[in-house]
């Protein structure tokens, strides 16, 4: 995942990173905030939505 999310940063043009997961899903919560990932709703369809904010 460090290496996907290396290569995503290497665009000139990738503003954000975003991904969802089950809100209940403590695992993938831990996991992601571990790599930066800010939680910032939840969607349409129930699922929690991160993301990284690149600059």
């Amino acid at each position: 995942m460090e290496l996907l999310l290396a290569e995503i940063r290497g665009f000139a043009d990738a503003r954000r990173i975003t991904i969802c997961y089950k809100p209940d899903n403590v695992t993938a919560r831990e996991f992601y905030a571990s790599l930066g990932f800010v939680e910032t709703n939840i969607d349409e369809l129930g699922e929690m939505v991160a993301e990284i904010v690149l600059q």
